[in-house]
């Protein structure tokens, strides 16, 4: 049959490369599974950026939160405190937010599609 067809459509390697084609059109389990443990290995360095920046942030942030607390036994520490709960602390928020809501969020959707493919 191959030499019939690659008489027909001019080369073997045309039927090879249609079959390699039809492959790549479905996905098995093994596929997906591969794909997904692909996708994850580049999300590793999305991870460690979001470590770094809510280590960087926070610790800082932190810190100046322990020596106001520290300060406001002998000064007034109300403008310290100020600056703390405002922006800064917005800013700290939205990123710890990112670290673990997005995790989080992850963990939430595949639960979700894990329910979906249950009850199919």
């Amino acid at each position: 049959m191959g030499g019939f067809l690659g008489k027909l459509f001019g080369s073997d390697k045309v039927i090879d490369a249609a079959i390699a084609t039809g492959d790549k059109l479905f996905h098995t389990s093994e596929e997906k599974a591969e794909d997904y443990l692909r996708v994850m290995k580049m999300y590793e360095a999305f991870k460690v950026a979001q470590r770094f920046l809510a280590i960087i942030f926070s610790v800082p942030y932190m810190s100046a939160w322990f020596i106001t607390y520290c300060a406001s036994f002998f000064r007034d520490v109300s403008v310290q405190q100020a600056i703390l709960n405002g922006d800064v602390s917005n800013i700290v928020t939205a990123i710890v937010g990112f670290y673990f809501l997005g995790g989080a969020a992850e963990g939430a959707i595949r639960g979700v599609n894990w329910l979906k493919g249950k009850k199919d």
